[in-house]
């Protein structure tokens, strides 16, 4: 056989196997990140209906500080402001009093 054709089918399986691979990593990041936005929207979802069943009823800083376990001391700076910024969430306080929770977007 020629070295020709050799290195031709040789060129030729390998491309086909670097386009296979590209192609489903293509679609694997796709999926991902389509399943990423999906869980992102419930989460704001669930921090919205949340935040109506929590401002049903009236905390204080001090209330929501005991149940989220916090150390007032260690974060003094940040509760003496009117926002306090959590992971997915900022709790938005009227004279000690907390009037909404705003989820990231």
């Amino acid at each position: 056989m020629n070295k020709w054709k050799v290195a031709f089918w040789t060129m030729f399986v390998i491309w086909i196997m670097t386009g296979t691979i590209l192609l489903y990593a293509l679609l694997d990041i796709s999926t991902t990140l389509m399943y990423h936005d999906v869980s992102y929207d419930w989460a704001v979802k669930d921090i919205n209906e949340l935040s109506e069943i929590v401002l049903s009823k009236v905390y204080t800083k001090k209330d929501i500080a005991e149940a989220l376990n916090i150390n007032q001391e260690m974060y003094y700076q940040y509760w003496q402001e009117d926002e306090v910024h959590l992971n997915d969430a900022h709790l938005v306080f009227r004279n000690d009093t907390l009037i909404k929770i705003i989820g990231y977007k």
